[in-house]
């Protein structure tokens, strides 16, 4: 596997990752192209962006690849309220927002905020 930093100037979006089934080095060449994909994904991501309103991120790069932080938290969170994996805390939140008709970013910031909490039979939901 491969990393390449998603970045303009010091400011990093993320990364791009290269697989290959072969192991060793990248050659000049494959060194060379890989830094252009980075380069070319990040002008998309910043394109993609620039339709989003202030603070929020855009809805192409929201529902492509479920980027939001905030499910990643919750998810960390689920996990050690049920003892499960994050794998499975993600299933859950999944399966959670799946049933209730909801997107999973809206119910990742209930259970960062604490109104839901799961337990191994239920989900609790407290009103604030």
């Amino acid at each position: 596997m491969f990393g390449f930093p998603l970045r303009i100037g010091a400011v990093c979006l993320g990364a791009l990752g290269f697989y290959r089934d072969i192991a060793g080095p990248l050659t000049n060449d494959q060194h060379a192209d890989a830094l252009v994909l980075a380069d070319v994904a990040t002008r998309a991501v910043l394109a993609i962006q620039a339709n989003a309103s202030a603070g929020e991120i855009a809805a192409e790069l929201e529902s492509g690849a479920n980027l939001r932080f905030v499910v990643h938290q919750a998810s960390g969170m689920v996990a050690v309220q049920l003892g499960v994996s994050i794998t499975e805390a993600l299933v859950r939140l999944r399966a959670y927002a799946f049933a209730n008709d909801r997107a999973i970013s809206e119910i990742a910031e209930e259970v960062v905020a604490r109104h839901l909490h799961f337990h191994s039979d239920s989900v609790e939901v407290h009103e604030q």
